[in-house]
């Protein structure tokens, strides 16, 4: 899906608007100073890939935004996130460094490792060694 990413935060585009181009219209046109928009969280996942639990209303400035564009994201719920999480934490986290060796648990993993296999934490050293 098409997500609206202001700075760095990411919204679902609001009610009516389907695409940038749309949502630039509607800001140079709207005088109010705060938006109403859906933002999602990154706590709790790494990006392009969001939690739609996570999800909260914001009131945003647009007067304050400094650069808009719009980006390809995944939304889903929170069961689902963490099956796909633990899939990729059974095929790349066995052989990093960092890695404790529960599958299961994914404290660690939610803010590093995203669900397209890149971990900004990875190390081998053992591959290093070879």
């Amino acid at each position: 899906m098409k997500l609206l990413k202001l700075d760095s935060e990411h919204y679902a585009f609001p009610k009516g608007i389907n695409n940038i181009d749309e949502f630039a219209k509607f800001a140079n046109e709207n005088n109010q100073k705060f938006v109403k928009l859906t933002m999602y969280s990154d706590m709790h996942c790494v990006a392009p890939y969001f939690v739609e639990e996570d999800k909260k209303t914001v009131f945003v400035n647009l007067g304050q935004v400094t650069w808009i564009e719009e980006v390809d994201g995944e939304v889903m719920s929170r069961v689902e996130y963490e099956r796909r999480l633990r899939d990729v934490v059974r095929k790349k986290c066995a052989t990093c460094d960092h890695f404790k060796g529960d599958f299961d648990n994914l404290d660690g993993h939610y803010d590093t490792l995203s669900l397209d296999g890149y971990c900004w934490r990875y190390e081998n050293t053992t591959e290093d060694e070879e």
